[in-house]
């Protein structure tokens, strides 16, 4: 039987979701995968391991050389999920958001060696992505 989130608790996910503020305007993406981030550790099952790769933002070009021969990739996706065997990569992206060629190559290598890869357009695409995954307690009302 789904697990349904009682009407309080509910509630409250929903205000901090909603409640992105002016913020959201200076970087939406940013904004969006600290909602997503905070409903991972209030809904994720028990096992699921998230994190974020970060290799984002500008660097110096000496300091992009270094973090290139550790192995960071152009493109990687904003969340990597872990659970029961199985790998996600979720990028996150606001209303108008586009994908890098970078990010479509990384989605596209996760997909053929067998891995969940997926764009997500805002808050609402993101958990219905993350249910589908069967990665959540409970359904969103």
């Amino acid at each position: 039987m789904q697990e349904t989130l009682e009407p309080s608790a509910f509630a409250r996910l929903h205000a901090l979701l909603r409640g992105l503020g002016r913020k959201a305007l200076k970087n939406p993406e940013q904004q969006i995968q600290r909602a997503v981030v905070a409903h991972l550790r209030a809904r994720a099952l028990h096992g699921v391991v998230f994190f974020h790769p970060a290799n984002g933002g500008s660097r110096h070009p000496v300091e992009a050389a270094k973090l290139s021969g550790l192995g960071v990739l152009p493109g990687a996706s904003d969340l990597i999920l872990l659970y029961g065997g199985r790998f996600h990569a979720l990028e996150l992206k606001a209303e108008r958001g586009k994908v890098s060629p970078a990010q479509a190559e990384i989605i596209t290598a996760v997909r053929e060696a067998g891995g969940m890869a997926e764009v997500a357009t805002g808050i609402d695409e993101t958990i219905s992505i993350l249910e589908g995954w069967q990665l959540l307690k409970g359904k969103m009302q």
